[in-house]
């Protein structure tokens, strides 16, 4: 972390992570019941 662009890159990083995480967690929940549907 020794610039301010450096410091952003890793909060950003971060917040992808965190963001793809989420997703991932909400498409196993939600993709079953779709395609149940669909059925």
């Amino acid at each position: 972390m020794r610039t301010s662009s450096d410091a952003h890159a890793y909060l950003l990083r971060e917040s992808v992570q965190c963001v793809y995480l989420l997703y991932e967690n909400v498409r196993r929940v939600w993709l079953p019941r779709e395609s149940v549907q669909r059925v």
